[in-house]
């Protein structure tokens, strides 16, 4: 498969699937323990200090995001083992630079597998 027909298939995920799973991308580095690219975000010597809550807005957007991986990341599981494999495996190596290898078109199980977790996120309020 070219560069061409990844391209395309890009384009086909819905935004909102390709938006909450890049979430899930990044809560699955971060909590996952997995080596992670680039430097950390915070200094660890300083807080906020003017913050008018208890909770700044970052903290609170971080909360958030975290809730939404977590909920991802157990639909996921749920789609693994509910006969949909191949297209979480597609979803993996379309997130996180996997390489499994499994049978049936890549760009077709990656769309399948976004489809059928866009709809499961809608149902569990993660995605609109």
């Amino acid at each position: 498969m070219g560069i061409a027909e990844q391209l395309s298939g890009a384009m086909v995920i819905p935004a909102e699937a390709d938006r909450v799973l890049s979430i899930w991308g990044s809560y699955k580095r971060a909590e996952g323990g997995a080596v992670t690219l680039g430097y950390p975000r915070h200094s660890a010597g300083f807080s906020s200090g003017g913050a008018s809550t208890e909770d700044s807005f970052e903290e609170m957007v971080e909360a958030a995001d975290r809730r939404t991986g977590a909920i991802a990341d157990a639909i996921l599981d749920e789609m693994g083992s509910g006969g949909y494999a191949r297209q979480v495996m597609a979803i993996w190596n379309r997130y996180f630079s996997d390489v499994a290898r499994f049978r049936g078109d890549p760009v077709e199980m990656l769309i399948d597998g976004c489809l059928v977790f866009l709809i499961e996120a809608k149902r569990r309020g993660i995605a609109v």
